[in-house]
């Protein structure tokens, strides 16, 4: 009975650390670089930030968003879905995000 235990709590840790590491680094391929990602969250955050400030009905400001991500994404000549898709492999990297939205930061804070 112990024994059985023992193996597979054995079982368990190890496959725990081989679903934790065994894709580290890779990355599927059809998302945006982090370079790209940097670019388009940057202008999405001050597009946001832009649109907080206005005095309008969320009504309004949702449409006004909607139309405003579609003129940034034409601008990077990308669409949402692959912006979403590209956000959430990145956000499935938490050491990667972090990296990308501390360039997101700095980009924003030299346009200040």
């Amino acid at each position: 009975m112990i024994r059985t235990k023992v193996i597979l709590v054995c079982l368990i840790t190890l496959n725990l650390l081989v679903g934790c590491t065994s894709d580290k680094g890779k990355l599927p391929d059809g998302i945006l670089t982090k370079n790209e990602m940097v670019r388009v969250t940057a202008d999405i955050q001050l597009l946001e930030s832009a649109q907080k400030q206005l005095n309008v009905s969320i009504l309004e400001r949702n449409k006004m968003r909607d139309t405003s991500y579609q003129i940034l994404f034409n601008k990077y000549g990308i669409d949402s879905s692959l912006y979403d898709s590209s956000l959430h492999v990145y956000s499935r990297h938490p050491q990667l995000m972090a990296e990308i939205m501390e360039r997101v930061a700095e980009q924003i804070n030299k346009k200040k």
